[in-house]
């Protein structure tokens, strides 16, 4: 036994090197074989998506008015359409991780679910989609498919084209003011303004009213102006948002204006809620961080 110690203690510093060897390679084994994993994962993935027959979309709104319908569903079985959407989940880049869904700013848009099946008419996979946000969720793993600008935009088209229905109404905003009135104050306290002088809502029966009486009445909600409107910045205040319209509709920003509009909507750490409309996207500095 003390010759077996003698030749431990004698040779220990090559027994530790050989054990530092042997967990090396243990350690870069295990990190090949699970980036293996995750490679097949991926690939198992894209032939799930590749094997779609039909999509069952969804589309749900993230701010709720109960006086309205509140969900959008279609099946997609047209195959153009289907081809689009599989070829950009294909070709998106699949972030390895999994993770929660990151708080997103303010949602006033219809959040997308896609259900994929296959020819049997078994769910093979599911995934959301944020306006807001550059990726599309997975369900199953909440892995994050990252998505190009043009991808998300290209995404967005099918998607809304399919779901959601044109405004019916348009907007005319003249006169812009160097500091802005209050037009209205909402059922649940945030209060309206807007740095036009004209404010003027025309809706489908071409009635045309003062964008307060259209608030007023109910018959133009703000978060059904900002849904038609493009996403262009959030501030780094708590969740304050910015949105966009152009004055010709794009599947960027369907809203019917006569001129380039934006709505800052302020959601401040301090509880600023309030809502500015204006001509550029400097508005969003009348968002209140402080009490």
């Amino acid at each position: 036994m003390k010759n077996l110690q003698r030749k431990i203690r004698k040779n220990y510093k090559k027994i530790l090197g050989v054990g530092v060897i042997l967990l090396g390679i243990f350690l870069v084994w295990n990190l090949f074989a699970n980036q293996a994993q995750k490679m097949e994962s991926i690939e198992e993935i894209h032939e799930k998506v590749n094997n779609t027959e039909f999509i069952f979309l969804k589309g749900t709104p993230s701010i709720i008015d109960e006086d309205k319908e509140q969900n959008f569903s279609k099946i997609i079985v047209d195959e153009n359409e289907i081809k689009e959407i599989v070829e950009i989940l294909k070709t998106t880049e699949v972030k390895d991780t999994t993770q929660n869904v990151i708080e997103l700013p303010l949602n006033f848009f219809y959040i997308y679910t896609l259900v994929f099946y296959d020819q049997d008419g078994k769910p093979i996979d599911e995934y959301v989609f944020y306006p807001q946000k550059l990726y599309v969720i997975r369900t199953d793993d909440d892995r994050l498919f990252e998505l190009s600008e043009e991808k998300h935009y290209a995404l967005l088209e099918i998607l809304e084209k399919s779901i959601k229905p044109e405004p019916d109404f348009s907007l005319v905003f003249n006169n812009v003011l160097e500091n802005p009135i209050e037009i209205i104050t909402l059922s649940d306290g945030r209060k309206v303004y807007s740095f036009f002088e004209e404010n003027k809502v025309t809706n489908q029966d071409k009635v045309v009213k003062s964008l307060q009486d259209a608030l007023k009445e109910d018959e133009l909600l703000l978060n059904e102006m900002i849904s038609y409107m493009q996403y262009e910045t959030s501030l780094n205040d708590g969740g304050s948002a910015v949105f966009k319209a152009d004055s010709i509709p794009t599947y960027k920003s369907r809203l019917y204006v006569n001129r380039e509009l934006y709505i800052a909507s302020c959601n401040t750490l301090s509880g600023d809620k309030d809502i500015y409309i204006g001509s550029d996207v400097s508005i969003a500095t009348w968002c209140r961080n402080s009490e």
